[in-house]
């Protein structure tokens, strides 16, 4: 059931109390983390609103702006591409291929995160193509198909064979197919160019305790080649196919899926939810669509219980 429905236009002139963003011919995008939000707007322009995390500077606006009420924009560049939001910290491309990031530094156990009030260099080159940060991992495609990662992996979310992490960006096996990466709390997910749907980070499986036997390297999460998007509530992972469908697995996937006995879930069956783009926050689904002409759609509602592998969502 939607119970709210907000509704942003970042197009035009001031006026009927809605804040118009610059427009040019890229297509605008909006990411949320706890307490702050970023859009990035279609003249490649990049704004945030909101207040820092446990006094990490999220907004990217300098040392004395950790919070805002209305957007602000984040430094002068008209050529910021994508971008991807954690609680904490948020990752960003520009046109160039260089990768940015703001909030709180990659942490390991070895090294320990720092302030970046503004956005910073978050790894060498100029050759990344997508990226997302997670609770506690940063991972980016590059150009040439290949997948990388960085942050701690005592969950296995890095996707590397120790627990340490990584304090830099270290090569996730030996694949070049890797077209699109996701980050959750614990979790991480890639799709390969065939298709193909790949999970690491926490067990997903509730027959283990939390905590142990965590998966390392990626594992493919079944045979099928239809999927489209992925979004993650705590310990659950939800993913869209082509056909519009919407499937779930992980520890609390029986919230959504109305599953009896949770541990006994694993086959895959078609659910009722037809949605073009979702995220996940906090337990909610939020639905958001956005178009070139600036135009930015927002709706979130709850929605509904474990499944290993993807069953379908109530």
């Amino acid at each position: 059931m939607i119970i709210a429905l907000l509704v942003i236009k970042i197009v035009g002139t001031l006026g009927e109390g809605r804040l118009k963003l610059p427009v040019g011919n890229g297509t605008p995008a909006i990411c949320l983390g706890e307490r702050h939000g970023l859009i990035l707007a279609s003249d490649g322009s990049l704004w945030s609103w909101g207040s820092d995390f446990l006094g990490w500077p999220v907004l990217g606006l300098g040392s004395n702006k950790m919070q805002s009420t209305c957007l602000r924009r984040v430094d002068t560049s008209t050529n910021w591409a994508s971008i991807s939001v954690e609680s904490s910290r948020n990752l960003a491309i520009k046109s160039d291929g260089s990768l940015w990031t703001w909030g709180e530094t990659v942490d390991t156990p070895i090294v320990m995160p720092r302030p970046a009030y503004m956005p910073v260099p978050a790894a060498p080159g100029d050759d990344w193509k997508q990226a997302a940060v997670g609770g506690v991992q940063f991972v980016a495609i590059k150009k040439d198909g290949t997948l990388w990662a960085w942050g701690h992996n005592w969950a296995g979310s890095v996707g590397i064979p120790w627990t340490n992490g990584s304090a830099v960006p270290i090569q996730v096996g030996s694949a070049t197919n890797w077209t699109k990466i996701w980050a959750g709390l614990l979790e991480t997910v890639g799709m390969q160019s065939d298709g193909s749907l790949w999970y690491w980070g926490e067990n997903p499986n509730p027959t283990y305790a939390q905590g142990t036997n965590q998966v390392f390297a990626p594992m493919r999460i079944n045979e099928d080649t239809s999927w489209v998007d992925v979004g993650f509530g705590v310990n659950t992972v939800f993913a869209i196919k082509s056909d519009g469908t919407l499937w779930t697995w992980g520890r609390n996937a029986d919230a959504y899926t109305g599953a009896t006995d949770p541990a006994q879930e694993t086959n895959a069956d078609r659910n009722e939810f037809r949605l073009a783009k979702f995220l996940v926050l906090r337990g909610w689904l939020v639905d958001y669509r956005a178009d070139k002409k600036g135009r930015l759609a927002l709706a979130h509602g709850r929605i509904g219980r474990q499944a290993q592998r993807p069953a379908p969502a109530l």
